[in-house]
């Protein structure tokens, strides 16, 4: 699997100076070949292990990697124990639920 991270602003850079454009892309190769652009919901630490959410184009469904940050790369890794994978979700859930509850507080 290859991500290369994108802005989603069209301008053709891996990243961009707009302080107004807070929303990070990276494209995910599949290991059947094809290529799919996933918006990056966030990362966090549990236990001194990095995971991050993406959530790919036309879906409602994010998706849950381990990664390690390799020069000016992401290195995604699947997550294969049951019990990690459900700790991730739920936190990576509690997160993205405060968020959107901040969000609708500051309206």
């Amino acid at each position: 699997m290859s991500e290369d991270k994108h802005c989603g602003c069209g301008c053709e850079h891996d990243h961009c100076d707009d302080e107004m454009n807070d929303q990070f892309f990276i494209d995910m190769e599949l290991e059947d070949g094809s290529t799919v652009s996933c918006e990056v919901l966030g990362t966090i630490e549990l236990e001194g292990v990095n995971y991050i959410a993406v959530l790919p184009e036309k879906s409602e469904t994010f998706w849950v990697y381990r990664y390690t940050e390799v020069e000016d790369d992401l290195q995604l890794d699947n997550i294969t124990d049951e019990a990690e994978f459900k700790k991730v979700v739920d936190t990576f859930e509690e997160v993205l639920n405060e968020e959107d509850d901040d969000f609708e507080e500051e309206e």
